[in-house]
């Protein structure tokens, strides 16, 4: 009842009063249930959630890292839960700056997505494209773009030419051209996805 409480009360925007609620859960279910269980993992996914929407993401990471040794503990990496508490877990990693960490949970990601839904698969990209997102941040723009590349390819093949989640890469290609300093290049693909966009969602343009 705490728990679900807690998911209420931080849907309504109050993170901090969620927090409260998430810790207090998180106690009793490790008290009573032990650390490899399936509720733990909930519990601790929601608590390191409630942590990143207030930018406390060095706490996070420690409550998505239990989230992930639950889940998989309990219905095994393969798992849908497991893998979205990965997903989390790779993303407050990039968000408290520790890149070489975030990357290897997305490498894992892909690395799993491939063989679980196969190279072209929209999940399979999506995961590409993250880690291309990563690469760049950490400056390896080269490594990125190619990545990206086959993210943007995989994409179109699967979901068209006009579909957004295509712009979403094209704008990471164009992010890693922007750092190897080939700015015409960018500029074309970042207009390619702006046109995408727009196509899109014209009421947004």
């Amino acid at each position: 009842s705490l728990n679900d409480l807690g998911v209420v009360v931080d849907r309504g925007g109050a993170s901090e009063d969620a927090e409260a609620l998430y810790r207090e859960a998180l106690r009793i279910r490790v008290s009573k249930l032990g650390e490899g269980h399936r509720a733990v993992g909930i519990t601790a996914n929601n608590l390191a959630a409630a942590l990143y929407r207030q930018r406390r993401y060095d706490e996070a990471v420690p409550f998505a890292e239990q989230a992930l040794r639950s889940m998989r503990a309990t219905v095994g990496p393969d798992h849908q839960r497991a893998i979205i508490a990965q997903s989390n877990l790779a993303a407050m990693k990039l968000a408290a700056g520790e890149l070489q960490s975030a990357e290897q949970e997305f490498r894992d990601l892909l690395e799993g997505e491939r063989r679980l839904q196969g190279p072209n698969h929209p999940v399979t990209a999506h995961q590409m494209n993250a880690l291309a997102m990563v690469l760049n941040q950490a400056r390896r723009h080269e490594e990125a773009e190619g990545i990206a590349r086959e993210a943007v390819a995989s994409r179109r093949e699967a979901l068209g030419e006009s579909h957004p989640d295509v712009a979403a890469s094209l704008t990471t290609v164009g992010d890693a051209l922007l750092g190897q300093r080939r700015h015409g290049e960018a500029l074309e693909l970042y207009r390619q996805a702006l046109a995408i966009r727009r196509r899109a969602q014209p009421d947004r343009t």
